[in-house]
């Protein structure tokens, strides 16, 4: 193991154990998805976190007093315990490990549906039918836009890749013809 997959590790199992010793995994799952916002949202929170000119006290007293309306206490402490370890450059990584922790231990899939624009609740729905009949799992679908796609979708399940894209029909129906003018 790399010594950046070890660190995000360590820190991810630990405060997974945390939560889940104190039966909060529900708890810790709604923090870590709302901080992934915040920080999607805002790229300046992160640049705050990461900065090196800015002084210990004056990140911890953001992350009380700011913060502690959105997040709990243990997740603020958290935070807090990265910046003094010197750890913050790992945040995002480490908020994904535990995220991958609690889905692992809900049994839950993560299918990640690229499309040329976002899917509706409808399209969501069949899609998650279908994948929970074939996995025999909960399914929780991420919907990622991929411009690069003339239409359809491709859908990421681990390692496997579903192509149903009009790309992928396109070459199919090129192979076939192909194949039938070397029959003929």
């Amino acid at each position: 193991m790399f010594l950046l997959e070890k660190i995000v590790h360590n820190w991810a199992n630990a405060l997974f154990d945390l939560y889940f010793k104190n039966n909060k995994i529900n708890s810790l799952e709604k923090n870590l998805k709302a901080l992934l916002i915040l920080i999607n949202r805002h790229q300046n929170l992160i640049l705050f976190f990461y900065s090196q000119h800015i002084n210990y006290q004056i990140k911890h007293d953001f992350i009380f007093k700011k913060l502690s309306r959105y997040f709990d206490t243990l997740v603020l402490n958290f935070l807090g315990l990265l910046i003094v370890k010197k750890k913050i450059f790992y945040l995002e990584a480490i908020m994904k490990a535990v995220i991958a922790l609690i889905q692992k231990h809900k049994n839950i899939q993560i299918i990640y549906v690229y499309s040329t624009i976002k899917l509706t609740k409808k399209q969501e729905k069949k899609i998650k039918a279908k994948f929970t009949k074939i996995l025999n799992q909960k399914i929780e679908i991420v919907n990622k836009i991929d411009l690069n796609l003339i239409g359809g979708i491709k859908i990421k399940i681990n390692q496997s890749i579903y192509d149903y894209s009009i790309r992928e029909q396109i070459l199919k129906l090129k192979n076939k013809l192909l194949n039938l003018k070397l029959i003929n």
